[in-house]
């Protein structure tokens, strides 16, 4: 398996997308080591499917911090399975380098199910 690792400087700002299909319509969730993510001042979930076949879930973080580190991931599912597929982001600068675990990724994902796709892609920041 890939391993896919993000580093950003700390203060950047970054953006990742999650895109998913399936019949039935999927449940798109993104997650920071295990814990659902919910938007705030500086974290923002977006949805902007264009279209009604396709589930697209955009995460972005603002003036990245060193405790945004961690294994971000993305899992959709319907009634006929789940998939996930994960990144792990490291935040240095300001005289520190944190890196926590580093994950197995998939950025495009083979359906655990029929019927059901998963699409990752992480951009990085400016540096």
């Amino acid at each position: 398996m890939l391993q896919t690792v993000i580093k950003v400087k700390w203060g950047s700002d970054i953006k990742a997308e999650c895109m998913a299909t399936g019949v039935p319509y999927p449940r798109v969730t993104w997650f920071k080591d295990n814990v659902v993510l919910k938007s705030g001042p500086r974290v923002k979930i977006t949805d902007t499917s264009a279209n009604a076949d396709i589930v697209e879930l955009d995460l972005g973080i603002s003036n990245v911090w060193y405790t945004d580190a961690g294994i971000y991931s993305c899992s959709a599912g319907n009634a006929l399975g789940q998939d996930t597929s994960k990144v792990s982001l490291i935040v240095y600068g300001k005289n520190y380098y944190l890196q926590l675990k580093s994950i197995s990724v998939r950025l495009e994902t083979r359906p655990l199910v029929k019927n059901l796709t998963l699409n990752n892609r992480a951009l990085g920041a400016s540096l």
